[in-house]
């Protein structure tokens, strides 16, 4: 298992892309101490300050961390699928 395995077992946000072509590539890794909404607003938010123009993801998928859904849809005005 990789889970938790880094020096100071915290958790890692991965965030992939996908993009035209069926091009993927990662575009931002995060270590947080907790599982929180707190850590994940903050992460959100300077992911949000990335965007130019205003021109947002339109589809975000995720395991199923109630905590990450919820913030998903508080920063980016997005509701989730089951």
């Amino acid at each position: 298992y990789t889970y938790k395995t880094n020096k100071f077992y915290m958790f890692l946000l991965h965030v992939i892309d996908v993009i035209s072509m069926k091009f993927i590539f990662s575009s931002c890794f995060c270590f947080l101490k907790e599982e929180k909404e707190t850590n994940y607003m903050w992460v959100l938010e300077q992911m949000q300050n990335l965007f130019v123009d205003g021109i947002m993801p339109k589809t975000f998928v995720a395991d199923c961390k109630l905590v990450l859904m919820f913030t998903l849809q508080t920063i980016f005005c997005m509701w989730h699928i089951n």
